[in-house]
């Protein structure tokens, strides 16, 4: 007898730890399913078939042809492209009123102990070079996130143009003329100022471009950017320490207003942006419907 109720009440309480075991893994529980359990064939089956969702999302990644059928996209796009040209115009004219203000030359403690090296070629090369990937990564890479880049970028030209003008610094004593060597090839002629320090447009573009950019191998590639056109422009004496630390920060903060403001409105999301559906941005914003024109 009292083996038989000892078997009853362990059958009993190895049903209960059974029950409860289910209650607190309810991953593993299925509705409609006896055993509370998904069989681990259709688990792998399940697992197989997101797999297969994902790979057709990356294929459904719409090309610069589907966004530019998109009237939303198209709307967009113009905005930033007025955006970024209104605030490079804004930076030649206060680029022009620094130049007209006569300032002394500031001690560097850094760039007194760092010999002037004349790397202007580096320099030319090497902004150009950047260009040509940013606009890579825009047309190749990331089509979709244009018109947020770009707004970001143009506020970044604002944001430098209102410091630089503000609190004018003349250039280091000793520095390199480092007139661009394409100048006769390209338009550069009133785009070239002496005193447009504070902060760094060498170093803060490509950093912002760093801090933008989605995929590993292009951030490495704008990280070296930043890296090589700081360390030139120092070594050419055409920019103060500060100019080139400050950039950092400046770029950084930039970016976090962007993400925080403009992405909700100029940033379009790539797998959904040809069917018009609403998606939500990292940052929680509501990105609008794309609505395919």
């Amino acid at each position: 007898m009292n083996k038989s109720r000892m078997t009853r009440w362990g059958s009993k309480l190895s049903a209960s730890k059974g029950e409860r075991n289910l209650e607190s893994n309810p991953v593993r529980r299925r509705p409609g399913h006896p055993a509370g359990r998904i069989p681990f064939g259709q688990r792998h089956a399940g697992g197989f078939s997101e797999a297969l969702d994902d790979a057709e999302s990356v294929r459904s990644a719409p090309t610069i042809g589907d966004l530019l059928r998109n009237r939303a996209y198209v709307g967009s796009l113009l905005v930033s492209c007025i955006v970024y040209l209104v605030c490079g115009a804004v930076l030649r004219f206060a680029g022009n009123y620094a130049e007209s203000v006569s300032v002394p030359p500031s001690h560097d403690l850094f760039l007194a102990w760092l010999p002037v090296i004349d790397l202007t070629l580096i320099s030319d090369i090497g902004f150009k070079a950047f260009i040509v990937a940013a606009i890579a990564y825009l047309a190749c890479s990331r089509p979709a996130q244009a018109p947020y880049i770009l707004t970001t970028l143009g506020l970044f030209l604002l944001v430098r143009a209102v410091l630089f003008s503000v609190t004018v610094l003349g250039p280091p004593a000793m520095h390199v003329d480092d007139h661009p060597f394409s100048e006769h090839l390209m338009s550069f002629k009133g785009l070239y100022f002496t005193q447009d320090l504070f902060p760094s447009g060498h170093a803060g573009k490509p950093f912002l471009m760093f801090l933008l950019a989605e995929d590993r191998q292009w951030k490495r590639l704008f990280l070296a950017c930043t890296v090589v056109l700081s360390a030139v422009v120092l070594f050419n004496h055409v920019h103060y320490t500060v100019d080139v630390l400050g950039a950092y920060f400046v770029s950084y903060g930039i970016y976090r207003f962007g993400f925080c403001v403009l992405r909700s409105r100029f940033a379009f999301d790539e797998h959904s942006c040809v069917e018009g559906r609403r998606e939500l941005m990292p940052n929680g914003a509501t990105i609008r419907p794309a609505q395919s024109g």
